[in-house]
């Protein structure tokens, strides 16, 4: 049996691809009122309008967006404490306090997130790379400027000015790029998915991984039980896990909200 895998929240998840009617990105959602908290909006398809149900929010998760902006917030936290960190490294070559802050660049809260995040695309990851230099060099700074500031504060003072006229303002450029990057690059899929195109439910996921045959693989199966029974099977080796989602509990679930075309404005 074929099955399609596809990606939500970093973990992937299996269904049977002869459910599936087409696979299209995402494209423009019209809101809609509704109770359920699943449904995105919705979205016209081959001229049909259908709801749009939020992979991730069925299984408790918040949205994919949802997610970006704290992670916005989270770097403008970080983008602060650099700002911070060169201010408190100047009042201690000034007036010959003890510095505190996370001299090691993978010590300081960005440091510890940077080096364990998994960067969902080729952009976000090209944008990453660009922050280890200058990152690195700021950190360096503090061994070095308040060595110097023992003999020659002036000329500590003067290079931690140039530094933040160039690094950081270079930092400061990279977290703007990332965070911008972060909300505009999202890139999710629609999974059209019934039996038939007129009847389909339209599921949004973060993304696809490819088309395997799972019963063929170095896995091991076992049945399990989730929320709606919409998981029932988990495949399992030392390297890997994939859901395998029940479609038949996914799509009655899904078509008890649709029983009535969306009314959008076309």
């Amino acid at each position: 049996m074929l099955q399609l895998i596809f990606i939500c929240k970093d973990t992937e998840y299996a269904i049977d691809i002869s459910h599936i009617q087409e696979i299209v990105p995402s494209r423009s959602i019209d809101p809609i009122k509704t109770n359920c908290a699943w449904i995105k909006g919705a979205t016209k398809i081959r001229q049909k309008f259908f709801y749009v149900f939020d992979f991730r929010k069925i299984l408790g998760f918040k949205s994919l967006l949802e997610e970006r902006q704290e992670l916005v917030e989270i770097l403008n936290q970080r983008e602060k404490d650099h700002i911070d960190w060169l201010e408190a490294l100047s009042k201690s070559i000034k007036e010959g306090e003890e510095f505190t802050k996370a001299k090691d660049p993978r010590m300081c809260a960005f440091g510890k997130w940077f080096y364990s995040y998994k960067a969902p695309d080729s952009t976000i990851r090209r944008l990453l790379d660009q922050f280890e230099d200058p990152h690195n060099r700021i950190h360096g700074l503090a061994e070095k400027l308040l060595s110097l500031a023992e003999t020659n504060k002036s000329e500590a003072l003067q290079i931690l000015e140039e530094e933040k006229k160039y690094t950081l303002a270079k930092m400061l450029k990279l977290f703007a790029e990332l965070k911008q990057t972060l909300i505009t690059n999202i890139r999710s899929l629609m999974i059209v998915l019934g039996p038939s195109f007129d009847s389909s439910v339209v599921l949004e996921v973060d993304g696809i991984d490819n088309i395997r045959n799972l019963e063929k693989e170095d896995l091991v199966s076992k049945s399990i039980k989730s929320d709606h029974n919409l998981i029932h099977k988990v495949w399992t080796n030392s390297k890997k896990t994939i859901f395998e989602v029940n479609y038949n509990s996914l799509y009655y679930l899904l078509a008890n909200h649709q029983y009535s075309q969306p009314e959008v404005n076309p």
